[in-house]
């Protein structure tokens, strides 16, 4: 794929790459100078998020997270009630709960 230097010296990644790898705006990336021309462009791994931990243990541990904010949890597939809904979900094993506030 073809892609341009700006005059600022940025480099767009193309739309299509940006899809299939999951590329946010904002992540951050190595750059090495393997030979005159030639360049290997590395995706750095961000740092887990508070959600991230929090849905990692939820998976080990199997209790309920109880979060407004879903979207970690239902990417993990951790069972979630959200506070705000009308009606919470059945709970469909272990009893334990953990209640957050991420601030």
């Amino acid at each position: 794929m073809k892609t341009t230097v700006s005059s600022k010296g940025q480099i767009v990644l193309p739309a299509e790459i940006r899809e299939q790898d999951q590329i946010e705006p904002g992540q951050e990336f190595e750059v090495e100078r393997i030979d005159r021309g030639e360049y290997r462009l590395k995706r750095r791994s961000p740092p887990p998020n508070k959600d991230s931990l929090i849905a990692a243990t939820a998976l080990v541990h199997e209790p309920t997270v109880v979060m407004r904010n879903r979207a970690a949890f239902d990417k993990a597939g951790v069972q979630v009630v959200d506070p705000r809904a009308a009606r919470a979900p059945q709970s469909k094993g272990r009893q334990d709960t953990i209640t957050t506030q991420i601030r």
